[in-house]
């Protein structure tokens, strides 16, 4: 994944909770590739476009503690939806994120797959997962969820270790 790097930006550092796995945490937000730092969005209510279909709009509110604002134009930060897309075969969706220096994230795009129907994934899962890796889970998990790597064999939940990290990071 890319960084922009923002001279001007201050450092950005997330509140510090009264308690909670700060190692899953910085596990899953890949803290050990920035500093020891977290990357995340600086507010809670994080812009999003592209999110024509009521099922990603859906998808993308699942996630807990976070709130999607829905526009019309591509924000500078945010989430854009870039739609259905030729990707490999093997991937139902994909998620590239961008961030500055300071940490703060500053645009996330998603792909869905254009053959997605034809594939064993479920549409849904797979927008709420790939809206997972732009809201700060970069890393896949393997505890049966929504964020494990190949997630169309998952429960298609969000685990609570992952709602209690973006509790954590938000």
């Amino acid at each position: 994944n890319k960084k922009i790097t923002d001279q001007s930006s201050k450092n950005f550092t997330i509140r510090k909770a009264s308690s909670g796995n700060y190692s899953y945490l910085c596990a899953r937000n890949k803290c050990s590739s920035f500093s020891n730092r977290t990357r995340r969005y600086p507010s809670k209510v994080i812009s999003v476009s592209g999110a024509t279909k009521t099922i990603w709009r859906t998808a993308a509110k699942r996630w807990p503690t976070v709130s999607f604002r829905f526009v019309s134009s591509a924000p500078s930060q945010g989430i854009r939806i870039l739609g259905y897309q030729n990707l490999a075969s093997n991937i139902c969706g994909q998620a590239q994120w961008w961030y500055y220096s300071s940490g703060k994230l500053g645009k996330c795009n998603i792909k869905i797959n254009s053959n997605i129907s034809n594939m064993n994934c479920v549409e849904a899962w797979t927008m709420t997962h790939e809206v997972g890796h732009c809201i700060g889970v970069f890393t896949h998990t393997t505890d049966g969820g929504i964020m494990d790597s190949g997630s169309a064999g998952s429960n298609g939940q969000i685990s609570s270790p992952i709602k209690r990290m973006i509790k954590l990071l938000y």
